[in-house]
């Protein structure tokens, strides 16, 4: 039998992200959003487990947030935030609700 796990409702994104590690510094697209995370496509590869801050670049906000990659598929990355604040909790809530009204 299969353990279902609970995934965060995700809502379709088209703006910039950047994604900074170390030295390291990756531009790329947001695919969607969730409370939990961001899907992104880069042109470089990004390796599964780096740790770093992206920077999400939204006409109406822009953040920066402590992530995580937890996967790598084709140009795809998939981001999970750690250690995020209430404040940050909270801005991504509002910019889910303004992706999804438009």
């Amino acid at each position: 039998m299969r353990k279902l796990e609970y995934r965060s409702p995700r809502v379709q994104a088209e703006f910039g992200v950047d994604f900074i590690a170390g030295t390291e510094h990756f531009r790329g697209a947001c695919v969607d959003i969730s409370e939990m995370g961001v899907r992104a496509s880069f042109r470089e590869h990004v390796a599964v487990g780096k740790v770093g801050s992206l920077i999400l670049h939204h006409p109406q906000q822009r953040m920066a947030i402590p992530a995580r990659v937890v996967y790598l598929v084709r140009n795809e990355v998939g981001f999970v935030f750690c250690e995020h604040t209430l404040r940050d909790r909270e801005l991504v809530s509002h910019l889910m609700g303004v992706l999804h009204t438009r």
